[in-house]
């Protein structure tokens, strides 16, 4: 008996030809010899590319030889940064098991919180939102169709980086006062996610106001390159004692020239 070579691939007897006309392809694979990005989404008769620089080509029928057609238009492409073969559509799908769908869901957080297992998952067990991984958690709670009960749930949780992602979440909703008090009178031991809540343009300025007190001057440098900080705070950020919080005022291309002399005037 003739012996063959095992072939590691995920992918038993995977198909070499694609299941359609290659002519379907040549659209998608025009625009990826061109290297445009894309501020909204565009689906081709074959694929779709995501603003973010995702190509999904999953259930394409691509087979070996349109992958490869693929992956010679990409080549020299520098705007696409992931290539989605399977993982999208496994995270929308109900039928996955819950453990694939947590962990892929922080790479397709939109996807996860669009699939209807959720609410399921809720009315079984009000505590399901604990076995879902951190990393995760902290994908899902910054995008705007996050519902209430993952909110609600968060406030009486002591998750530093997940009430980080929860309170740079500009939707409103009964329970976004409450995490923001609760960000504001906990005891940050953490100055690496102090930093992160405060370079974030997406930071309340009630949370701001305390941050350009911090005691540390990392801290304050980040907040000073924030492109959406009020104009008070800048103000106190380029009178800071610190003449890296000043100089980090003065970088700031939203700073305007009238702050410029005053973060200046202090290193002389």
């Amino acid at each position: 008996m003739k012996e063959t070579n095992n072939i590691n691939c995920p992918v038993k007897y995977p198909s070499i030809n694609t299941t359609f006309s290659l002519e379907e392809l040549e659209l998608l694979l025009i625009h990826l010899r061109a290297n445009k990005t894309v501020d909204r989404t565009l689906t081709f008769p074959r694929g779709t590319i995501i603003p973010d620089g995702r190509l999904d080509l999953y259930q394409q029928g691509l087979g070996a030889i349109g992958c490869e057609l693929v992956c010679e238009a990409l080549f020299e492409n520098t705007s696409i940064i992931s290539l989605l073969l399977v993982g999208q559509a496994v995270v929308g799908n109900p039928n996955t098991p819950t453990n694939i769908l947590f962990d892929l869901g922080a790479e397709f957080p939109d996807r996860l919180l669009a699939n209807p297992i959720l609410d399921l998952l809720f009315l079984e067990d009000r505590n399901f939102l604990a076995k879902i991984p951190r990393n995760t958690l902290a994908a899902l709670f910054p995008l705007e169709q996050v519902p209430e009960y993952f909110f609600n749930w968060l406030c009486d949780r002591d998750y530093e980086d997940i009430l980080l992602a929860a309170i740079t979440n500009l939707k409103e909703n009964t329970y976004k006062n409450k995490l923001i008090n609760k960000f504001k009178h906990k005891d940050w031991k953490n100055c690496f996610n102090r930093a992160i809540a405060a370079k974030n343009p997406d930071t309340p300025v009630s949370i701001l106001q305390q941050l350009v007190k911090d005691s540390n001057k990392s801290v304050r440098c980040y907040e000073a390159k924030n492109p959406n900080l009020p104009l008070f705070l800048r103000r106190q950020l380029a009178e800071d004692k610190q003449k890296s919080v000043r100089a980090s005022i003065a970088k700031n291309p939203h700073t305007p020239a009238s702050l410029h002399n005053i973060s200046f005037s202090s290193f002389f």
